[in-house]
């Protein structure tokens, strides 16, 4: 949903783009290939800094759940989308992971208030989407139990009462914005992963230092989120913001280097099979299985297996999720139809 668009939508993001940067339609109605031609030689005359984009205060992500504009599936560089590209992927070792509040930066790019109007919105696109994957059932899937609006609330715990609670609100939309931004997509590349053989290393990444993002002013400066993991990986803080290391983030990072070079150089994030006294941790990365498919790493200062999700929304709706991201980067989806979410 967020990595690849279809052409229609894509196309209709720079058409719209192109209007707002001057562009002077020729002809009312559909866009015809003349105009577009036009409207390309338009926008080649632009310098370059007309395109330049920030996520700061984007509605698109909320508003309709992706980016504004994303790769399209052009027949060279990607010759079909990603979920069918990955049917014939070689089966290779796989280590993969998030961050605990994936979606907590996105919120405060947002710039938008969390209360109950912004419950109501994320309800209305659910709706919207809810309104897709009707069209998208299989004659075998059209007996099956659909999900609802309803089973959203209660999943995520929302009810009058709880509404009221600001708490509540905020921790509840951090959670919503992090399965929709990688959480579902997460949880969906495993599944699909594992069931074709791959053996695979799942992690959900705690350890947070709060001055990475100091000065952000995220309304939840509280967990770590996309992106912070990078510090323990590259010594790089993306947010640009200067802060002292702590010694317990020198030891997460330490440990978290040596899980990747592990994995790169044995295909095993423990390390050498042969040398298993060399690793050097109180705990075992344990792979998912058949029996254990939620099995995950927590990194942290005192990093531990887990066998479950501490929440069962991944579960519930990342089938439904898997379903709206082929939707929105598969062409065939989208014959003879505008773009309506």
């Amino acid at each position: 949903m967020w990595a690849v668009s279809a052409r229609p939508v894509a196309a209709e993001f720079c058409q719209n783009l192109a209007i707002k940067l001057g562009y002077k339609r020729q002809f009312t109605g559909p866009w015809t290939a003349k105009e577009n031609k036009a409207m390309i030689e338009f926008l080649k005359d632009l310098s370059p800094q007309k395109f330049a984009m920030t996520m700061v205060g984007c509605q698109t992500v909320f508003e309709k759940m992706r980016l504004d504009v994303s790769p399209v599936v052009d027949g060279e560089i990607l010759p079909a989308p990603p979920y069918i590209l990955r049917q014939t992927a070689p089966i290779r070792p796989v280590m993969t992971g998030v961050t605990e509040s994936e979606g907590l930066i996105f919120l405060s790019l947002s710039q938008k208030i969390i209360n109950d109007k912004m419950i109501k919105e994320f309800e209305e696109t659910f709706e919207g989407l809810l309104e897709i994957l009707t069209t998208l059932k299989t004659e075998e899937e059209e007996a099956a139990e659909a999900v609802t609006l309803e089973e959203y609330r209660k999943i995520y715990g929302i009810t009058e009462l709880s509404k009221r609670d600001k708490i509540f609100l905020k921790r509840t939309m951090v959670n919503v914005m992090s399965d929709i931004i990688n959480n579902y997509a997460w949880y969906n590349f495993m599944k699909a992963e594992r069931e074709r053989g791959c053996q695979i290393w799942s992690f959900i990444f705690q350890h947070h230092n709060p001055k990475i993002l100091a000065g952000l002013r995220l309304m939840l400066p509280m967990n770590t989120t996309h992106g912070t993991e990078i510090v323990y990986i590259f010594d790089h803080n993306m947010f640009k913001v200067p802060f002292r290391r702590t010694s317990l983030d020198h030891l997460v990072g330490l440990e978290m280097t040596t899980l990747l070079t592990n994995f790169a150089k044995y295909g095993n994030p423990n390390g050498n099979p042969i040398l298993p006294e060399a690793f050097i941790y109180d705990f075992v990365w344990e792979p998912l299985t058949s029996e254990y498919p939620h099995r995950h790493l927590t990194i942290s200062s005192k990093s531990k297996m887990n066998e479950e999700f501490s929440k069962n929304s991944l579960v519930k709706f990342s089938p439904y999720y898997q379903k709206l991201t082929q939707y929105f980067c598969d062409d065939k989806f989208w014959i003879n139809k505008s773009d309506t979410v």
